[in-house]
């Protein structure tokens, strides 16, 4: 919803001062910065228990789940699968800001739409199973 609001922000700043474009963002980005540090502080007065030291050397719990080979499985498709995605989404969005010539509202309309159906979607890849 944030983004959507940011996008919106966007699309009104460069339809009243088209000259100042990079002004726009750098509000938002300043604004992002000052609720990321709110956030970060927020974070550190949450009390967090103690950890009752482990006998097992780090490396050795580190490896226990790449024994599990449905793990190793998950993490070779979850690779390519991001790698592919991430690769080509810069190249999508700049093909829809400027070819065809989208306002920002539009583009993150998309993203955020992808968002909610990966998220709709995410049970159909299996239930967790815990050891």
């Amino acid at each position: 919803m944030l983004a959507l609001s940011a996008s919106l922000y966007l699309d009104y700043w460069q339809e009243r001062f088209p000259a100042w474009n990079l002004y726009g963002y750098s509000v938002l980005f300043s604004l992002g910065w000052a609720v990321g540090m709110l956030g970060v502080y927020f974070i550190a007065l949450i009390p967090e228990p103690r950890f009752a030291p482990s006998t097992a050397p780090a490396a050795t719990l580190l490896a226990l789940p790449f024994r599990d080979p449905n793990f190793r499985n998950l993490l070779i498709f979850l690779g390519s699968w991001n790698f592919a995605v991430n690769l080509a989404a810069p190249f999508f969005t700049v093909y829809l800001l400027q070819r065809l010539q989208f306002g920002v509202f539009p583009v993150i309309g998309l993203t955020v739409l992808g968002q909610v159906a990966n998220l709709f979607f995410l049970p159909c890849g299996g239930v967790l199973r815990t050891a």
